[in-house]
């Protein structure tokens, strides 16, 4: 019997930073921003440039036109998104007749046929795709999740089937000799119309035709570095993509916004798929990871005595500097007059909160990946945690200040997506007497609970049976091991 294969799903973010006009027009472009430098600008290229550049070329998509076609293309999204998902709601929850009919079924009765109708068959299999997933037919059936409706300003284009080796397919991603990427992206066609004001506007044609239209990809670490590294990060994974050693289940094209920016930057978001790496690890060797509260992370190895421990809780206590900020601007509020401006009152606590959530995963990412890097190291094929589920319900301290300071659940899905990447299995088991129980003996201490480490100020773990000493959280980290 042949051996099941493990593929892991990884989400690539790449900016998009304009259409590409091909390589005359290009060179047009360049000469023209060092022609601005060296009049003492700083490179940037005005209106009447680009207003002059698609006079002389009206066959080329600008960059207003692109996204405005963007902004029409998701906003028809929207429309046809909202109504396939209550139609489908409303066949399969509200009208049952005794039927069991599979959501596979029931979209391709109706609302697929409604995409394909509207959109191109790469944006109608996304958004199919899209809605299959989003449709959680169980939890809706108990009563346990809203419908999942959509909103214009935060729902991503979806875009399904790569180009294959026959030069099938929807979009391609190609490399320019400067190092830039470009993908190739198959949207629907467009044209411009006026408003009441005059003003003109892109709307989309009437029948599905499709327009490729290539746009420069760019990533956050280039804009910081002003280079890309060749062995590793996005850059790599995108290289990947062009060989096919990875491949793409579909793509979405969305909008974030920023603050400080008036609108915010369009992304394309690769949905890869791909293999485990082989590390050579052991399959007798296991791991475990123990949560706390000053050690966040411990982890330890059946193998050996090594452990990474990692004591620095910033995250605790950022996210105590982070919620005596909120309550300082939520008292503030209370003296501002009600009525118009509401939304400037809420302003300070909306861009703290988005500044905190950035903060609070640079930190689980880079705990993720030192605990990956250790267990790779010492070749553990498999690594245990807590299963952390039942903790929203304990009214206990420990608990009460696990859940109130960091978010152990995001922290733990960091950590498997991470361990996953170097082929670690991952697995939950149940942390009962984990913390009390003697890693060399076995022998369960019941004196020792958390009421006794916070009263001692949290002692080093010692058995009453065999005497073994060791760090309270190395010893939990033993026992999640071998469990």
């Amino acid at each position: 019997m042949e051996e099941e294969k493990i593929y892991i799903r990884k989400t690539l973010s790449l900016r998009i930073i304009r259409p590409y006009y091909g390589d005359e027009i290009e060179k047009f472009i360049t000469a023209g921003k060092e022609k601005s430098k060296a009049d003492g600008a700083d490179g940037a290229l005005t209106k009447i440039f680009w207003d002059r550049l698609k006079a002389s070329h009206p066959e080329i998509v600008s960059a207003g036109e692109f996204y405005g076609l963007l902004c029409a293309m998701r906003m028809e999204a929207v429309v046809y998104y909202n109504r396939a998902i209550s139609k489908l709601y409303q066949s399969l929850i509200v009208d049952v007749d005794g039927a069991q009919v599979s959501t596979a079924k029931a979209l391709s009765a109706g609302p697929y046929h409604e995409f394909r109708e509207r959109f191109t068959s790469y944006i109608s299999l996304g958004l199919r795709q899209k809605l299959q997933s989003n449709f959680r037919r169980k939890e809706l059936l108990r009563c346990q999740l809203a419908l999942p409706t959509a909103k214009s300003d935060r729902f991503p284009i979806p875009i399904s089937k790569q180009v294959d080796k026959q030069g099938k397919g929807g979009f391609k991603v190609s490399e320019l000799q400067n190092g830039d990427f470009i993908i190739e992206l198959p949207l629907m066609a467009y044209h411009k119309a006026k408003g009441k004001t005059e003003r003109e506007y892109v709307e989309l044609d009437a029948g599905p035709a499709i327009l490729n239209i290539p746009v420069i990809l760019s990533t956050q670490r280039r804009r910081a570095n002003k280079t890309w590294f060749k062995d590793e990060g996005t850059d790599a994974e995108i290289r990947r993509v062009m060989s096919g050693e990875y491949k793409v289940s579909w793509l979405e094209i969305l909008q974030r916004n920023r603050f400080g920016k008036a609108h915010g930057d369009w992304y394309v978001n690769f949905t890869i798929k791909y293999q485990p790496k082989d590390c050579g690890l052991d399959p007798k060797v296991k791991g475990g990871i123990d949560i706390g509260l000053s050690s966040p992370l411990v982890c330890a190895v059946t193998n050996s005595l090594d452990r990474l421990t990692i004591r620095d809780n910033d995250l605790v206590a950022f996210n105590k500097r982070a919620l005596a900020r909120r309550r300082t601007l939520l008292r503030r509020n209370r003296y501002k007059r009600a009525g118009h401006g509401s939304a400037n009152k809420l302003e300070p606590i909306t861009a703290l909160t988005a500044k905190n959530e950035l903060y609070r995963k640079a930190i689980m990412r880079r705990w993720a990946r030192e605990a990956a890097d250790f267990f790779r190291h010492n070749k553990a094929a498999a690594v245990n945690m807590e299963d952390l589920t039942g903790i929203k319900d304990r009214e206990d301290y420990f608990s009460q200040m696990l859940r109130s300071y960091w978010n152990y659940s995001q922290m733990q899905t960091v950590l498997e997506n991470k361990l996953k990447e170097y082929g670690i299995a991952v697995n939950y088991i149940n942390p009962k007497d984990t913390s009390k129980t003697c890693h060399s003996c076995g022998h369960v201490n019941q004196h020792f609970d958390f009421s006794y480490r916070s009263a001692n100020k949290f002692p080093m773990f010692k058995c009453v049976k065999c005497g073994v000493e060791c760090g309270a959280d190395y010893n939990a980290a033993r026992n999640i091991a071998v469990a």
